[in-house]
């Protein structure tokens, strides 16, 4: 809907004033540039919804006429649902009444035409999805893919989250392109110092300004790259002490040795002969480097002259005199070259963003950054004027928020795009900058302030926290001097909103002062992190102030926990809860800490930090059990990976596999026998199926929820799983490669992606710790700040970054790599960061609404902290006299010294005048006032616990079975759920073997045939994975190249390679059945051949007694008659628990012949060491003894159902062939179906008894 200019609903005059400075919501005008200050807890949200309802119904603008611009997507989505909100709030209002919304109350008193107004807020709720509410990422993108043509940009461009990879390239070619180029001797010099890892961290930092300034302005000099005079003069003065020393040895060595003038506690006798020794060994040698050996030094006329006793005459031999010139030639060169390297790291900096720009053309991709270079070059280049009018034309009102957080580069776009008649409204608060370290820049919020046309304004109420809270932070900011620094960020005190239903937090009624101001004092300290100062009072270590700290948070949550759990504290009607605190910190590290020690005292705790997912424990422990996989032959790798929590190897079952006893190796064969499944089902299926097997047969799940803190470390394993599998199908990597990925981002070798940072476990109802840096634009009703005393950075820097500021210019950004004023400048840049850190402070004491507790005292390194700055600057009227510039730079240095020299004492008088002036809104707190121990929050309270009664029922009967779960307590096998031994299906890892003849054990050689093979479950892995392989239509059945392969992957002997060759040959070749000559697996060809074929069917409940009535009556085979009593034993047998769900299986070979469909088991067993223990008798008792008759009937079953499904007109005694049970060993192409196979054809009539009992009716 389009209204006409002349159309406002608003009056152009106001009948009531507005206060200077301070925004009125309802009455501003709209016009022109507007920058407003939106202090903490003042509603910097709910203007912007304001002003957007407001330039909806007085300028004539659609919804997606008002540009919004913030900075993250959570903020835009949280902009956009608050607009809409309003905009339908005030629709409801107009046509009934506005509530106790006081804004729009007062607002909609003075609207003219309501029936205008709700018609253009209707027509704004209607197009809401269209309305141009942005980050400044997703605003620059529109642009300019909307403008291809004026912004020069691609359609098909990728946009990347990460380029890290192009700096490292960039710093690699770079490297490989100077040292190319450079003098042998520079190389050597600069290799350690100016290798490709410096070049690209020495890049890094610089990637947010594009507009920075690099001092001293130096020229990469021709000496770097060429032999200059320097390196002629040492190279000369190298060689001239290498050729002289062979006829100055004995000289100086008598000398040294001897002489009575030198000083003996400067020239040792030992010392003497170490010098001697290595000027024999440089001189041997002989080739310059600038690394002298450690004594050289001790050699030079000037060392020998300082190390004559007084009153002496130094005796100063000629070649003293020529180590004199080549430690002076060495310095010289080591300043020339290290001003080569600072000219070399200019270089780079200056070329860095043009060959960015170049290698992103070439592999046609852009990042976020980029999005903002692209649109500010679009705006400044031929077309950017009439590219600007067409942007403000489109959106003729902007929004932007969070203003502090901007930067030059954001700044200069909208200043480009929008003029002093613009409606343009900057909206934010300098004194929560906090984010310099992505690129946010305070100076350009200053520069608009002092420099552009703008109407400044305030927001004065602080709708967040409580009264007597706002007067207390009010207190602490407003008594210091320049609070936050620099003169052009102020203080301004805010009031506190008057609520229809204010919330209170009381205990046992009363209410507490808000402000707990809690003490350490330095008088308790004892043992060796006590360190008394040289002032009056003792200092506490940073070391002993954080344990301290950490234990008296701990305290105190413990404490109000217990008291709201008694019900004496509470916010109005409702008792305190852990989800209502929250502790504040500025590292990570801080985070782990409190988190564990919260742990132990059982309260819980959720952690919100932007720490990297790559950098956890459960990033390592994943490699670990990954390098496992991958390498599943690797012993040493495998028990590393049975380790970590995937696993949960009981403490016995670790201390087993230290040794060499059976159970360790039993323990050792079946891991690695799994470590192959997951290996494979990792190459057939993919990471993510491997993984949620794993997961599931191995509980990973339920072990770690029911361990301390187990939810953090599940969320861990699962977002990290999700990231491998996205990596894995996106990028197409192996297995190989994907473990490589998982190493490089664990080194931390490539930017932090945000899809990488921790996610949160659960936090309902638990105590929030969260960095400051997370906490801005939250708020909790009760605040801890137990770390804001740390102190500047100390220590010798070779650079610094400082904003420049001169009267009438541009602030400008330069990093000083070491330039004559790099003294002063570092001074700026300390000033820098206690403004950034007062500004920390700032955010982290109004986060709070209730209560909030700051830690504070006479601990090392503080009195450069924030608090020290607010707290202890004593008498102001000294500073007050200095010139502006000065003062800055000298309130700080006089705060730090004031601190330092306070005693105790003298301490808590200026937190007591604070207390004073504060009028009751704060309170010191002090050890003395803690009780001497605290009950744990799940401590049992003084009334009855009552657990809640289970109605439901839980199938236990219902898995997913196996012929391995049917027969496992035949093995004596424990529950899955009990044991190390969980076989993967279907495979036979114990069967009886028969004792080894003693003449044949005591044999020293034995025939490598395919009897004497290794037995077990390993060598049946093994040639399993072989024949999966197979194709017999081939002369070599297998590649002789994947034999040897296998071999060595299985740690056998390549001489075993003919024994397998052999029995591959007479599989191929070997007749399977006496009445069809033609049936050989050479005949099949591989297109007819299914392998390791999976089934699953539903399985109805089932128990031992409906097994057992099928095959009482059946006879197996014909020698079944003679093993009927054997077979009926064998039935009596077999035991299991009555289960239901689905069966399970895996089906060796299938494989068509001759319109007929045959199933085949390999079968490794070990029957003997001849043929003659592979005849038919022989294995129809295994057959039996082994419940190998129920498992081929299962399959029979499987292939049934399956073939019915698959296979138009098909009939069982038509198309089904029978089972084949290969005994690998057995097998000979000569004795036929003879010996070595089991064939049998289960009749219809058991077939169909079997799936009456298997299958449900419903499902048949």
């Amino acid at each position: 809907m389009h209204h006409s200019a002349t159309a406002s609903v608003m009056p152009e005059t106001f009948s009531r004033p507005t206060r200077p400075n301070t925004f009125d919501l309802a009455r501003s005008p709209l016009r022109g540039f507007n920058l407003i200050d939106a202090s903490a807890g003042t509603g910097k949200t709910y203007a912007i919804c304001g002003l957007v309802l407001r330039l909806l119904l007085e300028k004539d603008l659609t919804i997606e006429q008002i540009l919004v611009v913030t900075y993250t997507e959570a903020a835009t989505e949280d902009l956009r649902d608050r607009i809409r909100q309003k905009l339908r709030q005030t629709l409801l209002a107009i046509n009934s009444t506005p509530g106790d919304d006081a804004f729009l109350q007062e607002y909609l008193a003075d609207l003219k035409d309501k029936k205008e107004a709700a018609l253009r807020l209707t027509e704004a709720l209607r197009s809401f999805d269209e309305a141009a509410i942005f980050t400044i990422h997703g605003f620059c993108q529109r642009m300019l893919l909307e403008n291809s043509f004026e912004s020069n940009t691609l359609f098909d461009t990728e946009l990347v989250a990460d380029d890290s990879y192009l700096i490292r390239e960039i710093a690699e070619d770079f490297w490989r392109r100077i040292f190319s180029q450079s003098s042998s001797l520079f190389c050597l010099y600069a290799a350690d110092k100016l290798s490709p890892d410096v070049l690209h961290d020495f890049l890094s930092p610089f990637r947010p300004y594009p507009f920075l300034h690099f001092i001293p302005d130096l020229d990469f000099a021709s000496g770097c790259s060429q032999l200059s005079d320097a390196e002629a003069d040492y190279i000369g003065a190298y060689r001239t002490v290498c050729r002289l020393w062979p006829a100055a040895r004995n000289e100086v060595l008598f000398d040294l040795s001897h002489s009575q003038v030198l000083k003996r506690n400067v020239y040792k006798p030992a010392h003497v002969q170490a010098i001697i020794s290595n000027m024999d060994d440089m001189a041997a040698v002989c080739l310059p480097s600038l690394h002298l050996f450690d004594r050289f030094h001790q050699l030079t006329s000037s060392k020998i002259a300082a190390g004559t006793k007084i009153k002496e005459t130094p005796n100063i031999l000629p070649f003293y005199e020529l180590c004199e010139n080549l430690a002076q030639a060495r310095n010289n060169l080591q300043a020339q070259y290290d001003r080569c390297l600072l000219a070399l790291k200019k270089r780079l900096l200056d070329s860095f963003r043009h060959e960015l720009c170049l290698r992103k053309e070439r592999d046609n991709i852009f990042s976020f950054d980029d999005l903002l270079h692209r649109l500010h070059e679009a705006l400044s280049g031929p077309e950017g004027h009439s590219f600007a009018r067409s942007v403000a034309r489109r959106y003729p009102a902007a929004l932007i928020d969070e203003f502090q957080d901007t930067d030059p580069l954001q700044f200069e776009i909208f200043k480009s795009i929008y003029n002093e008649s613009s409606l343009l409204f900057l909206i934010g608060d300098p004194k929560q900058a906090i984010y310099s370290f992505r690129g946010a820049d305070i100076f350009t919020y200053m520069d608009a302030a002092a420099g552009s046309p703008l109407a400044h304004h305030t927001l004065g109420v602080n709708h967040r926290s409580a009264p007597a809270l706002v007067k207390a932070v009010n207190t602490i900011f407003c008594r210091a001097q320049n609070p936050f620094v620099f003169d052009a960020i102020s203080f301004q005190p805010v009031s506190a909103a008057q609520k229809v239903t204010p919330e209170y937090l009381t205990t046992d009624g009363q209410q507490e002062e808000p402000f707990i101001l809690w003490y350490l004092d330095g008088v308790s300290l004892s043992g060796e992190d006590a360190h008394p100062s040289p002032t009056k009072n003792p200092r506490i270590s940073k070391s002993e102030a954080r344990r301290r700290i950490i234990a008296r948070v701990a305290d105190e949550v413990c404490r109000l926990l217990n008291l709201a759990a008694e019900n004496r504290l509470c916010i109005n009607d409702r008792k305190l809860l852990p989800g209502d605190i929250a502790i504040l910190v500025r590292k990570n590290d801080e985070a782990r800490k409190v988190q564990q020690t919260l742990t132990e005292c059982k309260v819980p705790s959720v952690l919100h930090s932007g720490s990297d997912i790559f950098g956890s424990e459960e990033a390592q422990e994943m490699a670990l059990l990954l390098g496992a996989i991958v390498t599943p032959g690797n012993i040493r790798r495998v028990k590393t990976g049975l380790l970590t929590r995937f696993i949960g190897l009981q403490t016995h079952a670790i201390m087993m596999l230290q040794t060499d006893s059976p159970e360790g190796e039993e323990i050792i064969e079946h891991w690695l026998t799994k470590c192959r499944t997951y290996h494979e089902l990792w190459t057939r299926y993919g990471f993510i199926r491997m993984f949620w097997t794993l997961m599931w047969e191995n509980r990973v799940r339920q072990r770690l929820l029911a361990s301390e803190n187990g939810e953090r470390s599940l969320t861990n394993f699962l977002h990290l799983a999700e990231i491998l599998h996205q990596e894995a199908v996106t990028q197409d990597l192996n297995m190989t490669a994907l473990l490589g990925y998982l190493y490089e981002r664990m080194s931390g070798s490539q930017a932090q992606n945000i899809e990488h940072q921790l996610r949160l476990e659960s936090d309902a109802d638990r105590v929030k710790i969260v960095t400051i840096h997370k906490a801005k634009g939250l708020q909790y009703p009760v605040v801890f700040c137990p770390f804001t005393w740390e102190g500047l950075r100390s220590g010798p820097q070779k650079g610094c970054l400082f904003h420049l500021q001169e009267d009438g210019k541009t602030t400008e950004l330069i990093f000083d790599a070491g330039s004559a004023e790099l003294e002063n400048h570092l001074q700026r840049t300390l000033q820098e960061e206690m403004a950034e850190n007062l500004r920390l402070l700032y955010v982290a004491l109004t986060r709070a609404v209730h209560r909030c507790y700051l830690f504070w005292g006479p601990i090392n390194g503080a009195e450069t902290s924030a608090p020290a700055y607010l707290l202890h600057q004593g008498a102001l009227e000294d500073a007050d006299s200095a010139p502006c510039h000065e003062t800055e730079n000298t309130l700080m240095k006089k705060a730090a010294a004031r601190f330092l020299t306070l005693s105790e004492t003298e301490i808590l008088a200026d937190l007591h005048d604070l207390v004073h002036a504060a009028e009751g809104t704060i309170r010191i707190a002090t050890p003395k006032e803690l009780p001497d121990t605290y009950r744990p929050v799940n401590e049992v309270s003084s009334f009855a616990l009552r657990q809640r009664k289970f109605t439901g029922a839980i199938a236990s009967d219902w898995k997913i079975s196996s012929f391995s779960s049917l027969t496992a307590n035949l093995a004596g096998v424990m529950d899955s759920g009990q044991t190390l031994r969980d076989p993967a299906p279907d495979r036979d890892e114990t069967t009886a073997v028969p004792p080894i003849p003693q003449e044949q054990s005591e044999q020293e050689d034995i025939t490598l045939d395919i009897f004497s093979f290794p037995q077990g479950a390993r060598p049946g892995t093994f040639l399993h994975e072989l024949l999966e392989q197979a194709d017999f239509s081939n002369e070599q059945p297998v590649a002789e190249h994947l034999i040897y392969e296998k071999l060595q992957y299985y740690d056998y002997d390549a001489t075993w390679y003919p024994a397998i060759a052999q029995m591959l040959e007479n599989l191929g070749n070997v007749q399977l059945h006496h009445d069809n000559p033609g049936l050989k697996l050479c005949n099949i060809p591989p297109e007819n051949c299914l392998h390791e074929l999976e089934f699953y069917f539903p399985l109805s409940r089932l128990t031992p007694e409906d097994v057992k009535q099928i095959f009482r009556t059946k006879n197996l085979h014909a020698s079944a008659v003679e093993t009927a009593v054997f077979m009926e034993k064998q039935l009596e047998r077999l035991t299991f628990a009555p289960l239901r769900g689905f069966m399970r299986g895996f089906i060796d070979l299938v494989f068509g012949f001759a319109g007929k469909f045959y199933l085949v088991d390999w079968k490794s067993n070990y029957l003997g060491s001849s043929i003659e223990s592979y005849r038919q008798d022989k294995l129809a008792k295994s057959i039996l003894s082994g419940f190998y008759f129920l498992q081929y009937h299962i399959y029979s079953l499987a292939l049934h159902i399956y073939l019915q499904k698959r296979l138009p007109a098909y009939r069982y005694e038509a198309h089904f062939g029978g089972v084949f049970y290969v005994f690998l060993r057995g097998v000979n192409k000569n004795t036929g179906p003879a010996s070595g196979i089991y064939h049998d054809l289960p009749d219809q009539a058991t077939i169909e008894m079997l799936q009456a009992k298997f299958i449900p009716e419903e499902k048949r």
